[in-house]
């Protein structure tokens, strides 16, 4: 076997990939000082599983990582991997492969991973591989400096490894070691398996009795479901007649609404169209004062245009005689404006002539739309007389419908009553059947009473063997309760044994103890104690919390620093181990990052660590020093997408002890809590609860004991009674002789009132067929009616549609008008711009001709 390859990445001063190829044959490697020689040989120590930092010459482990340089980033992890070839005998390596590579990596989070062959790998099969071959971890093949020294300098069971390392029998060690190991685990859950078995044991035997009580419960039910289905079927029947009964109260309530609805939206639809046509009105009524304000306006313009071009004319007239010699001059001016002014007067006279015709057709329109309005109101009439007609129609349907449904009651009365007679009538033949029946048998009543005497003795024979039975039962009770009286003693005594067990420590370390036994004897002062015993947790969340405080649990709470110092002190003294100890003077609450915070955000949280324990308020800091930056999640699916959505910078546990690391790494698999520290508490509380319940059941059958006592004085009773019941049947049968002499005369008034009843009975059917004959009469009558009211509510509806076409022809009319409006104005104001034009002009020929 010798070294192939080395493969560096990231590790100390190599931060890119380097690969160290080692040929046959010696090979040294040489430079000066700080050139990274010994970083080689502490890369094959690092990957080979060394696992403190001084010995690769670093304070902490994170110093291996490259931490950057002049043109170098940091690397984020640091691999190394070294290649051995083994395919030369003997072949040392215990490996189905020749050639063998181990890796090791390292993240700056502080996670390892170990590969063999690139294949996922534990440190314990690295360290397996290479024990005997000298160079392993503890091998003597690397030598580093000062090694030597120290070797020599050590006692002689420290050298002692590095011989047997030599010799080859380390790994045998290390075997044997891995064996007792084992074999003491073994013992453990043997014996564990034992109290498993001896618990199941004492659990057969209430559970037969619990599976008997199971069986008669099911019987219960089911008969107690039977009979819930019969009163649900009862009440169904009654809840029906009802709802029917209801149901034709609706119907007759909602008719009566209809009609009311309908007389209110008539009304409400004839108040709106007299809304409508006073709204109307009034538009009509402002649209004409606007127009009569305008044409005012227009007629006094004029007049002063008038009195304007008077005086003009006045003033032209004086000034002809001061103008003659400009004549000549302006006759060509003249000639122009005379035709400017003849195109002016033209544009003025088709104006006019479109006025005039705008003029028309307004009046026309005017004209139209109040005929169409004439005609719009004689509809209105036409329906209101509409709807008074159908309104008298509907008064005679509901005076006839109200008429058959009186009838009908009538019938229905009728028909209720014959029924009430009927049942009546067999309600007394059946009375009449059992009074004959009744004095029948009293004849026989001597036999009947005669067997009674038989019947008596067989019951007090019965009533014997029931006694003996109950007697049994009573022996078979009192030895159930002497096996439960067993059982709580059993139960007492394992109580006893944990609760031994909780006071002495068992299970906690050595310092642990010593360090309580110092405190209860007086000697240490200030000691509270372990945490597990500070804290209590539901059992649903033992194992999460045993998981978050893992070695946490047996550490030590404190006054205050000075009795935590006393305690190191004492057990410096005593050589008896250490100890972690927790002030409550001095830990306090630690802040909460946002990454913490934000996990009560996410699916699955059930809570923080320290929110699921329960602890007096003096260790409240030292409670969430330890659990509060710990979120607790129902699995381990939701408790990865918390971290990852943390960047990995939280550390997360779930119920059922899994755990997701800072840095990304996972803990978790099967483990075994049901000796844990905190179980043990939880397990007294089980056993205290089965003792407590054994010993309901054990008062349960002390009162069924009782009770069997007092049924078997009932049956004393019973037979006592049985006796005296012999002497009673003599005097029964003379009353029976009396009874039947009473029955006889009963059941001639009996058969006279039968007789009236059906007489009863045929009134009220010939009552009823004639109430049928009426309401045929009625309800052709009120078909006819029906149909007369849906006649008129049609024709009422064809004229709501022509009204309402009228109405749009009126509004589109009006429409017309406000179009023919605006043009009239346009023409008006086309009229006036021609009058200007044309006074401009003649005003210029004045002032030529002048």
């Amino acid at each position: 076997m010798y070294l192939k390859t080395l493969e560096l990445h990231g590790f100390k001063s190599f931060p890119d990939k380097t690969v160290l190829n080692f040929n046959s044959g010696v090979t040294v490697v040489v430079g000066p000082n700080g050139s990274g020689k010994s970083n080689l040989s502490d890369a094959v120590r690092w990957v080979l599983g060394e696992l403190s930092s001084r010995n690769i010459r670093g304070s902490k482990m994170e110093d291996v990582i490259f931490i950057g340089a002049d043109g170098f980033r940091p690397m984020g992890f640091a691999e190394v991997s070294v290649t051995f070839d083994d395919t030369e005998e003997p072949r040392r390596l215990n490996s189905p492969y020749d050639v063998i590579t181990v890796t090791r990596r390292y993240y700056r989070a502080g996670e390892s991973e170990y590969f063999i062959n690139r294949k996922p790998c534990r440190l314990k099969d690295i360290y397996e591989l290479f024990l005997n071959t000298g160079i392993g971890r503890e091998g003597y093949s690397i030598i580093g400096q000062g090694k030597i020294a120290e070797i020599i300098s050590k006692k002689s069971e420290d050298r002692r490894g590095i011989f047997e390392e030599t010799a080859g029998i380390s790994k045998f060690r290390y075997k044997k070691q891995e064996s007792q190991k084992k074999l003491a685990e073994t013992e453990a859950n043997m014996l564990r398996i034992s109290d498993i078995y001896t618990e199941i044991e004492s659990r057969i035997g209430p559970l037969e009795r619990e599976s008997k009580k199971a069986r008669r419960y099911l019987e219960l039910y089911g008969e107690k479901k039977s009979l819930d289905v019969s009163m649900w079927l009862y009440d169904m029947v009654k809840l029906r007649a009802d709802i029917e009964k209801t149901g034709a109260d609706c119907k007759m309530s909602e008719h009566e609404l209809e009609i009311a609805d309908d007389t209110k939206s008539q009304f409400e639809a004839q108040s709106d169209r007299l809304y409508d046509a006073s709204r109307e009105n009034k538009e009509q009524s402002q649209k004409l004062y606007e127009e009569i304000q305008q044409l005012t306006s227009e007629l006094h313009d004029t007049e002063n245009s008038y009195r304007v071009l008077e005086n003009d004319s006045v003033h032209s007239t004086a000034l002809i005689a001061s103008k003659n010699e400009e004549i000549a001059k302006y006759t060509t001016q003249r000639e122009e404006e005379t035709e400017r002014l003849k195109e002016i007067e033209k544009a003025l006279s088709e104006a006019n002539e479109k006025y005039s015709e705008n003029e028309k057709k307004l009046f026309a329109l005017y004209e139209e739309r109040t005929k169409k309005q004439d005609e719009k109101k004689a509809k209105e009439e036409k329906i209101e007389s509409l709807l008074s007609v159908q309104k008298e129609h509907e008064a005679k349907i509901s005076d006839l419908t109200v008429r058959i449904g009186v009838l009908k009651a009538s019938i229905a009365d009728s028909e209720k009553r014959g029924e009430s007679l009927t049942e009546e009538i067999k309600r007394h033949r059946d009375e009449l059947s059992r009074m004959e029946s009744t004095a029948s048998d009293a004849e026989e009543s001597v036999s009947v009473y005669t067997k009674a005497l038989t019947d008596a003795e067989d019951e007090i024979a019965a009533l014997n063997g029931k006694d003996n039975e109950l007697k049994a039962a009573e022996e078979e009770i009192r030895a159930v309760m002497s096996s439960i009286s067993s059982d709580i003693g059993a139960l007492e005594g394992r109580i006893g044994a944990l609760k031994r067990m909780t006071e002495n420590f068992d299970g906690y370390n050595n310092s642990v103890k010593y360090v309580m036994n110092e405190s209860s004897e007086g000697r240490l002062k200030g000691i509270e104690g372990p945490v597990s015993h500070l804290i209590n947790v539901e059992e649903k969340y033992i194992i999460a919390v045993e998981t978050a405080l893992g070695a946490n649990l047996q550490n030590i709470i404190v006054a205050d620093e000075a009795s935590a110092k006393s305690a190191m002190y004492s057990l410096k003294r005593a050589k008896a181990g250490r100890a972690t100890f927790y002030p409550i003077s001095t830990m306090k609450a630690p802040e909460l990052s946002k990454e913490v915070r934000d996990a009560s955000t996410h699916p699955g949280f059930a809570g923080f660590a320290d929110s699921l324990v329960k602890y007096d308020p003096k260790y409240s800091g030292i409670i969430k020093y330890l659990l509060a930056r710990i979120p607790v999640f129902d699995n381990i699916d939701n408790a990865t997408e918390m971290s990852r959505a943390s960047g990995w910078r939280v550390r997360a546990v779930t119920l059922d002890g899994q755990q997701v690391n800072v840095g990304g790494s996972f803990t978790g698999g099967s483990a075994r809590h049901d000796s844990g520290v905190l179980t043990r508490k939880s397990y007294i509380e089980k056993l205290t609860a089965d003792k407590a319940e054994l010993e309901t059941e054990l008062a349960e059958e002390e009162q069924k004991l009782s009770a069997l006592e007092k049924e078997r004085e009932s049956i004393a009773s019973k037979t006592a009674a049985a006796a005296e019941k012999i002497s009673i049947t003599e005097t029964l049968m003379r009353a029976e002789r009396a009874a039947y002499d009473e029955g006889s005369a009963k059941i001639e008034v009996k058969r006279a009132l039968i007789e009236d009843l059906e007489l009863d009975l045929k009134n009220a059917a010939q009552l009823a067929e004639k109430g049928s004959g009426d309401i045929a009469s009625l309800e052709a009558e009120l078909e006819a009616e029906q149909s007369e009211a849906d006649k008129i509510a049609a024709e009422r509806f064809d004229e709501d549609v022509s009204l309402s076409e009228l109405r749009d022809s009126i509004d589109e009319d009006s429409d017309h008008l406000a179009e023919i409006q605006v043009a009239m104005t346009e023409n008006r104001k086309d009229s006036e711009s021609s009058s200007a034009s044309a006074e401009e002009s003649r005003a210029t020929i004045s002032r030529i001709d002048d």
